[in-house]
């Protein structure tokens, strides 16, 4: 049993900051999705709500993924990334309101480590089209393509295109 927590944990101490940065930006965007609910010109900030729940949405299914040390990890880090700039940048239009200050400065940290793990990841799995993928993988995508979509999301096609390519390569890997 602690073989296999070492093994786990050798794993994941590549990917630690961003894990952290993931699992944090998650909740505090949520935070701020709920806080901006309570504040009296809700119709002006819903698309920073929006955002806010998207992005904690990539945020937990990015840690999810790099806790099981997916291929994976790489393309859904580059799209975490992306919705934690514009998370981010929504965010700083209402800096004024603590929890929109918060939000932006933990989606920036989010967004830098993210991209670290994209670029460090994708030259290593360079040549690889479609590795091998799990069932845990696929259902971890197919619920956060299923959150999106039901936001009306932006970024509802690529993650549904990943949601695709990784749950066809975890059926191609069922039927070996």
């Amino acid at each position: 049993y602690s073989f296999n927590l070492k093994i786990i944990f050798m794993h994941t101490q590549q990917y630690q900051k961003c894990l952290d940065a993931c699992l944090e930006c998650a909740t505090i965007c949520n935070h701020c999705a709920v806080s901006c609910l309570e504040e009296k010109e809700v119709p002006n900030l819903t698309k920073c709500i929006r955002l806010d729940l998207e992005c904690a949405v990539i945020c937990r299914s990015s840690a999810e993924l790099m806790t099981l040390n997916s291929a994976y990890s790489s393309k859904i880090c580059g799209l975490c990334a992306i919705i934690c700039d514009a998370c981010a940048e929504e965010c700083e239009k209402h800096s004024a309101m603590e929890h929109c200050k918060e939000c932006a400065e933990a989606c920036r940290n989010c967004a830098k480590e993210a991209f670290i793990i994209f670029q460090n990841t994708t030259n290593k799995n360079q040549g690889i089209i479609h590795p091998i993928a799990y069932q845990d993988e696929c259902a971890i995508l197919s619920r956060a393509t299923a959150e999106l979509i039901s936001l009306g999301s932006a970024w509802s096609l690529q993650i549904s295109e990943l949601n695709h390519i990784v749950c066809k390569a975890s059926t191609d890997e069922y039927e070996r």
